[in-house]
């Protein structure tokens, strides 16, 4: 496993299909469980965006791992997570692709209170 400083696994994903201007979002992010799936009702998006987070968790290893920094192997249906970055200015104006790898059978992104899009599946 490559790691950079503190971030795990800093290389490119896909040496294959590699980029020359990318931005790996690996490391520490905000994260927490939602075992009543009260999250959206109870306006979490924003909460998280602006109050301490509960836990956290090292990306991109899934919270059942011991490299995660949390290690419950228990089954949780709707997690949390949330990480502050800045694009590159070089950047500003274009159009941005975000990969959210392994992600679960419903993810949704948001950014900055808003929906982006989402993706249903396996």
């Amino acid at each position: 496993m490559a790691a950079v400083g503190n971030v795990p696994r800093a290389e490119y994903p896909r040496p294959q299909f590699r980029r020359e201007e990318w931005l790996c979002l690996n490391g520490t992010w905000s994260f927490v469980f939602d075992d009543g799936d009260v999250g959206l009702g109870a306006d979490w998006v924003e909460r998280l965006t602006q109050a301490a987070p509960e836990g956290r968790i090292v990306v991109p290893f899934p919270y059942q791992a011991a490299l995660s920094g949390i290690g419950d192997r228990a089954v949780h249906s709707v997690v949390w997570y949330r990480r502050a970055f800045h694009c590159p200015a070089a950047w500003r104006g274009r159009r941005v692709l975000l990969h959210v790898g392994a992600a679960g059978v419903r993810t949704e992104v948001w950014l900055h209170g808003h929906l982006l899009g989402g993706h249903e599946g396996g």
